[in-house]
């Protein structure tokens, strides 16, 4: 399972889960869903488990760790 989500803190409980993007505001140059798309099918497509594929490319366990020590909690 992946979730897609441009807060961080929408898939801070499974954050091995998760692919953050940039808001979209019906911007015609708009083209993270290109790059997600990228991702998806020429990464996490042929990877055993996206969790371990996840962790080792965004680090959003590192950052969470960070956000911990200066106590910003999402909420």
């Amino acid at each position: 399972v992946v979730i897609i989500d441009n807060n961080l803190c929408s898939f801070s409980n499974q954050l091995d889960n998760g692919i953050l993007v940039n808001s979209f505001y019906n911007q015609k140059d708009d083209s993270d869903l290109y790059q997600v798309m990228n991702y998806l099918f020429n990464v996490l497509f042929i990877s055993y488990d996206v969790r371990l594929v996840n962790d080792q490319f965004f680090k959003f366990r590192a950052i969470m760790n960070s956000f911990s020590e200066k106590k910003i909690e999402c909420n």
